[in-house]
């Protein structure tokens, strides 16, 4: 960010009240739960919006998207669709908006997606929640629920049945 000063005194120094954005930061996400070539594109989206470069950044979301899809079935289009409606009914996306971005992420991929500099603000946070969901939501919950049971396992080998601790008195220190 780049402010005009106003006043430069010994003591203090008056900043103009209007800023001016040199540079976005890049874009965090959790990448490593990413296939290779979906994380090449996802990260050269994230790349064109830093970089202002709308178009651009559209183009690639497409193309990450479809990257992402591409091993999968027809069903899985229709659930990342339905996801993508439900992300954008929570964000509470207007209906143009939201009709700009669905067309963005699974239009025609001969016609050019042109995203103004708001309808990109969105298209960022809607194309990181979908890829949150899609891969790093699944990959943490099966990783919780492996190891959830992996230690209902252990416990299960360490804890006597109530039936066998009743028939054997062994079992029970008689």
């Amino acid at each position: 960010v780049r402010a005009a000063i106003r006043a430069f005194e010994p003591e203090r120094v008056e900043l103009a009240p209007n800023l001016v954005e040199v540079e976005r930061a890049h874009e965090r996400f959790p990448y490593g739960y990413l296939p290779r070539d979906v994380e090449r594109l996802l990260r050269e989206a994230f790349d064109c919006y830093t970089a202002s470069c709308y178009t651009a950044f559209a183009v690639v979301c497409r193309h990450a998207v479809a990257a992402a899809l591409e091993p999968l079935d027809a069903a899985a289009r229709r659930r990342w669709q339905e996801l993508l409606r439900e992300v954008l009914e929570i964000a509470e996306v207007d209906t143009d908006y939201a009709r700009a971005i669905e067309s963005t992420v699974f239009g025609d991929p001969r016609r050019l997606p042109t995203l103004d500099e708001d309808e990109a603000a969105v298209l960022i946070e809607v194309i990181k929640d979908l890829f949150y969901q899609a891969y790093v939501r699944t990959a943490k919950l099966q990783a919780a629920v492996k190891m959830r049971r992996f230690f209902a396992g252990e416990r299960a080998r360490k804890v006597t049945p109530i039936e066998r601790a009743r028939r054997d008195p062994a079992v029970r220190g008689s």
